[in-house]
């Protein structure tokens, strides 16, 4: 490297981007030699690590598309342009390249290796057909196969490419190219996209089918065909030979064997299976004992007693029968082995929950009699806890803990603890990330509580089971299960900034966000005390997001290195992302948030006018691309549904759907208080994402034309309308249906207003003045539900409608759509003649006094909720002063700490929600009079 170099690149590295910045410029400024374009690129680099972006991109497009050969130079610039979300510039810089060096292979292959980055298909078959031709090698003729199967993974009704990846892959395989299992993977890639199962088969049973270096890998793509085909005998030894052979603790190998066996409808192969898994368990040795045969075993006999293996279509036993006790043996025996294991839970869980939906109460009770004589109860014994949990989470599959009454649930609960402060005191952790054997325990303590909640709705077991799980976690402070029923919890206490804490401690990053995201969405941008929290989401999230695009590299690296099962898998996760629901309820809802947040935080002074306000809020709002706002079914339906649902850990019986966590018991009487997420239909999900998309079209159109397309304003309206009668056609909540309705009416008067002066007759006044009653009349009706809901809802006590749901409700019903209202009062005063204008009508006069009177109602509206949140008495927001607040469980619990934090954060969620409804008084009153007419709407 040379000298002049090493020093920018030493400023980079160290995080010094001025004196990066001082290098550059003086190199640049003395003669130009082989380094200047390297110097350039580096200052473009420097400058968007300062923020310059603009400025960044001008510095880098200046050389970028001039032709080069220097792989240095070439690099830099592929991370610049990565760095500014433009790495679709890389085709341009490598066709520059290639025109300019027509002999460079390497740089030739730079451009195919662009377009694959892209998925611009098209271009990436046109390089690859050149590459072939001035530069022939195996490496191109296997690319130019994999190009070919992506267009057709991109459009697999194209038969014209399904054919010609056929002919490609035989003349491969003539030619004697075909040498590894990643080149026979397109092959076979080739004839699965085709339903060419038998020339699949025939093909992994010959020559080709050596590829495979590893025995086992071969054997589990025979079983998969050959069960395809039927052939369910030859299927089953191919999987019996992995487990003989290779692998007799596979278990995907068990089940794909067994599913064959019971294909062929014979009881005598039925035997036969047992005497297979009997003679591989005889082969294990006690020091190296495996779970897989025996939980096969296990298998049998639940297939036999659910499964159809006779002639008349009934199961092969009787569920009273031998074979149902033997059942029962081999689950116990296996207690005995595993009992210790924290995966016994899973392991057992299938046929736990087939003996909870088969036999009473009683019987299964007299079942966990005897796994509990199995449990050791020497508390110094280091398995004991570990068996005793598994114990606690087999006992609630069986659903034995569901009717306990809430003395015999504190019994347990007490039990429970003391075993577990015990059993963490006497045996530490050796590593401190990993967990407790005894921290599910403190899990079924919550559930427990959550059962009781669920009958009394006593908000003193909420407070009692975040106690516990607090204790818990400032011993296993590794334990996100904590943390996820932590944040479940404090959100329905109303305690958002200790929920945020929580979510801060779980720390997700990358494609979390896109996994994990819908654990705090809709609270973080419902709630006043968690807005600070939905920004950072929001700017981490898109961060993400675009560096997703970063993910083609690994596409090239496939290409280069010629693994090319990969490069399928790739593109179909940069897909998965790039069309995830939940990114686009981020591009929407930050859009949204922003444009009610920006008022807050800009609100007027004697300094601003109207015209400047609108220049600030059109300036927010399109900063963002509106192609990210497409509601067209086309970019709906592509839309993938990635959420982690699994990701909280439950031990629920199949009987009980609500029982599992808090967010459970939310989700009933929830309504308004979320958008997304809440177990709702992907299809009423989609008509929500629409109706989001649409007023942000809508505000993105009057905020950016000037003046406004009535045309076009009147078609987004009409599209709105649609979509409003949809969900509230579906939607069983007044107030969610009255909201959209408001917010719908205000949209409209605005046009209607805007074509009245445009050109004036007097059946539009007349709708004009009609629907200025008609939106008063349903804010009153929307501030009247509010008003009711803030004096019957309780932040903590007996009542399920706490005050942290009224927030949300104020936020999404009153403060949102006002704050839209107050936007459009500000162009509809701004198009108005002034007060004092010369040449102005009658019904100017009308419209601006009717306008006034509804922003006066709204307006006190704002303070009247307000003082209806201050009415509230503090007393009734604090429980530190409440005996009852005592731990009943255990004198350590320090429950009256955590109801005095819960008050403390409820206190403070409702001051500021005071906050934002006083703003909304000074933003009304401003949007009515603080004019200079120079708006031009």
């Amino acid at each position: 490297m040379s000298n002049k170099l090493s020093g920018i690149y030493s400023a980079l590295d160290s995080g010094n981007n001025k004196q990066s910045l001082k290098l550059c410029n003086a190199l640049l400024t003395k003669k130009k030699d082989e380094n200047t374009n390297i110097v350039k690129v580096l200052k473009a680099i420097t400058l968007i690590k300062l923020g310059e972006n603009e400025e960044a991109i001008k510095c880098a497009d200046e050389v970028a598309f001039i032709g080069h050969y220097n792989e240095t130079l070439l690099s830099n610039l592929n991370y610049f342009y990565k760095s500014v979300q433009q790495g679709y510039k890389m085709t341009k810089v490598y066709e520059a390249s290639v025109k300019a060096y027509p002999k460079n292979e390497n740089l030739a292959e730079g451009l195919f290796l662009a377009y694959a980055k892209v998925r611009d298909y098209k271009q990436q078959q046109q390089v690859i057909l050149d590459l072939q031709k001035n530069f022939p090698s195996h490496q191109h003729s296997l690319w130019y196969l994999m190009t070919i199967l992506s267009m057709v993974h991109d459009n697999p009704s194209n038969q014209l490419f399904i054919g010609l990846s056929q002919k490609l892959a035989e003349k491969l395989v003539e030619e004697g190219k075909i040498k590894t299992s990643e080149h026979l993977y397109m092959y076979e890639t080739v004839l699965d996209i085709q339903g060419k199962t038998s020339e699949h088969l025939n093909l992994i049973k010959g020559k080709l089918g050596e590829l495979y270096n590893v025995a086992t890998e071969r054997l589990k793509i025979l079983g998969d065909l050959n069960q395809k085909l039927g052939n369910h005998q030859e299927a089953a030894n191919n999987y019996s030979e992995i487990l003989t052979k290779y692998e007799p603790d596979e278990w995907s190998c068990y089940m794909g064997y067994f599913d064959n066996i019971w294909s062929l409808n014979d009881i005598s192969k039925i035997d036969d299976a047992k005497q297979f898994i009997q003679n591989i368990q005889s082969q294990q040795t006690s020091k190296h004992l495996l779970r897989g045969p025996l939980l096969a075993e296990i298998e049998i006999y639940y297939r036999l007693l659910t499964t159809t293996t006779t002639a008349n279509g009934n199961p092969a036993a009787n569920i009273d029968g031998p074979v149902f006790n033997k059942f029962i043996e081999l689950i116990l025996n296996y207690f005995t082995k595993f009992g210790t294991k924290p995966v016994l839970y899973s392991d057992l869980k299938k046929y736990l929950q087939f003996i909870e939906t088969k036999k009473s109460i009683e019987q299964r009770k007299e079942i966990m009699d005897r796994i509990y004589k199995l449990v050791s109860l020497d508390k110094d014994e280091a398995n004991h806890i570990s068996q005793l949990s598994n114990y606690h989470k087999l006992s609630r599959v069986l659903g034995l803990q569901l009717e306990m009454s809430i003395e015999e649930s504190i019994k347990i609960i007490k039990e429970i603890l003391e075993e577990y402060q015990y059993n963490t005191k006497k045996f530490p952790l050796a590593i401190e990330s990993e967990r407790y054997p005894g921290d599910d325990l403190i899990l079924i303590c919550h559930f427990l509580l959550m059962d009781q909640y669920e009958k009394t709705k006593q908000v003193s077991l909420l407070l009692e089971s975040a106690a516990i799980l607090e204790f818990a976690h400032s011993i296993s402070t590794k334990n996100y299960q904590f943390n996820l029923y932590l944040l479940s919890l404090y959100f329905e206490l109303g305690a958002h900034q200790l929920a945020s804490n929580h979510f801060k401690i779980l720390n997700i990053k990358n494609i979390q966000y896109d996994t994990l995201g819908h654990l705090v969405a809709d609270q973080f941008i419902r709630e006043p005390t968690c807005f600070s929290n939905a920004i950072n989401a929001f700017e981490k999230s898109a961060k993400f997001y675009n560096e997703n695009e970063s993910t083609a590299d690994y596409v090239a690296a496939c290409y280069q290195n010629g693994c090319y099962s990969k490069i399928t898998e790739i593109q179909k996760f940069q897909v998965k992302v790039a069309n995830s629901f939940q990114k686009s309820v981020y591009e929407t809802e930050r859009q949204l948030f922003n444009f009610m947040l920006i008022r807050f935080k800009k609100l007027p002074n004697a300094n601003f006018t109207a015209s400047q306000f609108v220049e600030i809020c059109k300036s927010q709002i399109s900063s963002t691309d509106p192609i990210n706002f497409d509601c067209s079914n086309e970019v709906l339906n592509a839309l993938s549904f990635n959420h982690d649902n699994t990701i909280f850990d439950k031990f629920n019986p199949t009987t009980t759907s609500n029982s599992d966590s808090i967010k459970q018991v939310e989700n009933q009487i929830q309504g308004i208080t979320s958008l997304y997420f809440e177990n709702t239909e992907k299809s009423t999900l989609l008509l929500q994402l629409t109706y989001r998309r649409q007023i942000l079209n809508i505000l993105y159109l009057i905020s950016t034309q000037s003046p406004i397309d009535l045309n076009q304003f009147n078609q987004l309206l009409i599209s709105l309308e649609s979509t409003t009668t949809k969900l509230n056609s579906i939607n069983s909540h007044k107030i969610d249906n009255l909201t959209r309705i408001s917010t719908l009416n205000n949209f409209k008067l605005l046009n209607l207003i805007l074509n009245l002066l445009k050109e004036f007759n007097e059946e539009k006044l007349k709708q004009v003045k009609e629907l200025l009653e008609l939106i008063n009349n349903e804010i009153t009706e929307i501030v009247k539900v509010l008003s009711d809901n803030i004096r019957e809802s309780v932040v903590l006590g007996n009542s399920l409608n706490s005050l942290s749901r009224s927030s949300r409700m104020v936020v999404s019903s009153f403060i949102e759509p006002i704050t839209w209202f107050s936007f459009i009062a500000l162009l509809v005063n701004s198009a108005l003649p002034g007060k004092r204008a010369k040449k102005k009508e009658e019904y100017h006069t009308t419209i601006r006094t009717d306008l006034e009177t509804l922003v006066k109602k709204l307006s006190d509206d704002s303070l009247n909720l307000s003082n209806i949140i201050n009415e509230k008495s503090l007393s009734k927001l604090s429980l530190t002063e409440d005996d009852n607040n005592k731990s009943t469980i255990l004198e350590t619990l320090n429950t009256q700490s955590i109801a005095k934090n819960v008050s403390e954060n409820s206190i403070k969620s409702v001051t500021e929600l005071q906050e934002y409804l006083n703003s909304m008084k000074t933003l009304l009153t401003f949007s009515i009079n603080n004019t200079n007419n120079t708006t031009n709407a």
